[in-house]
């Protein structure tokens, strides 16, 4: 098997992680983008909550090795909660859901809220799928070398995060994960690997700088967050163990229409670290690399990209970066980096606020991947 359709990344991925923050504005990217506002706006918009929400609705086929034939459905709302506040950005509502031919389902949703000015962010989310997939193990050469083993992850759990202002743009803020996984392996099980049921509940902190001035199509500022998740069995986690979460990112736009954004990645797992909770590569880490070979307890990643808005709606991006997949910091070397390049094309599907779908291919070291998106990686 080659990789993961980017569909199942999408219902996975975004509910999990915490959804970034909007900043103060929703500036469009353009002038000759600006001018379609009202069309965009007319094309999508509805009356809700005394005002007006912008859908975006797609459908997602797709086709590759791991999965054979795939259709997933994401769709997607963006409003003001109240029409009255002029500082809050739009909240954010989204129902995913994605089925493949080799049985793998996901279905998931979540909400985000920016309330009293932008004073407080919340975000709440959950989803329950059957993910079979592949993960890579290698074993020494006497006996054959690495080879990749299926394995099927039962699956289901919800996410709950609170931040508020507390100075300038930081928000400090706690948050509750809750994840229930049980995962086979078509294989006989190495040593440590187990097929029981498994309930890992966490609670944690975060603190997040957010300059930019706008979020789904920054063009200044930086976006900086920080957090951790504490599992432990007093609050029902079968296994005692940590994850620390940093990114940072920034944006500039060196002339009309073209942009450059970098951001730098790292996420550790230390104790009791299950399968599922493993690091790898998602495509907002490190393109280039879908088929499960590269998890570990750590992962360090950095990235840039070109953004040019060459006609109207339509967009085309450039972006190479680096990373590490290790288990201990000291594994960090040169010889085991990772290379990423890769092309892609957006089209911008709403105005304002500016929601882009499009599609990315990327080369890794050993594979290259296809990724179709709903955003912008970071």
């Amino acid at each position: 098997m080659k990789g993961i359709t980017c569909a199942l990344v999408i219902v996975l991925t975004v509910i999990i992680s915490t959804v970034p923050a909007f900043s103060q504005s929703t500036e469009t990217v353009t002038e000759e983008s600006s001018k379609d506002e009202s069309a965009g706006k007319k094309s999508f918009g509805l009356k809700i909550f005394n005002g007006r929400v912008n859908l975006a609705a797609v459908p997602i086929p797709a086709y590759n090795e791991s999965v054979g034939w795939s259709m997933g459905l994401a769709v997607t709302g963006f409003y003001k909660v109240n029409s009255a506040d002029t500082i809050s950005p739009e909240s954010v509502t989204a129902l995913l859901g994605f089925y493949a031919e080799n049985k793998t389902w996901a279905a998931g949703a979540f909400q985000k809220f920016h309330l009293d000015e932008d004073r407080w962010r919340m975000t709440f989310g959950g989803a329950v799928g059957e993910i079979n997939f592949q993960t890579y193990f290698g074993f020494p050469e006497w006996i054959g070398g690495g080879t990749f083993i299926d394995y099927t992850t039962d699956l289901s759990f919800a996410v709950a995060h609170a931040s508020r202002l507390a100075w300038k743009r930081l928000y400090l803020g706690a948050k509750y994960r809750y994840m229930r996984s049980r995962t086979v392996f078509h294989f006989r099980l190495p040593v440590g690997r187990d097929i029981k049921a498994k309930t890992f509940s966490g609670l944690g902190l975060d603190a997040t700088w957010d300059s930019r001035d706008n979020i789904f199509y920054p063009l200044r500022g930086y976006y900086i967050d920080l957090w951790t998740l504490w599992n432990r069995a007093w609050i029902g986690s079968d296994r005692d163990y940590d994850i620390y979460y940093f990114e940072a990112s920034g944006y500039r736009e060196c002339r009309d229409g073209h942009v450059i954004a970098a951001r730098i990645h790292s996420r550790l797992a230390s104790g009791d670290v299950p399968f599922e909770d493993e690091s790898v590569f998602f495509h907002i880490d490190l393109r280039g690399y879908a088929d499960g070979r590269y998890r570990a307890d750590q992962r360090h990643t950095f990235q840039a990209e070109y953004r040019w808005n060459f006609f109207r709606r339509f967009f085309a991006v450039g972006f190479g970066g680096f990373g590490w997949s290790v288990d201990k910091a000291s594994e960090i070397a040169w010889d085991g980096i990772l290379p990423s390049v890769g092309l892609g094309a957006r089209w911008r599907m709403i105005v304002d606020p500016p929601v882009s779908i499009g599609i990315d291919y990327a080369w890794g070291k050993e594979e290259h991947a296809f990724y179709f998106k709903i955003g912008e990686s970071f």
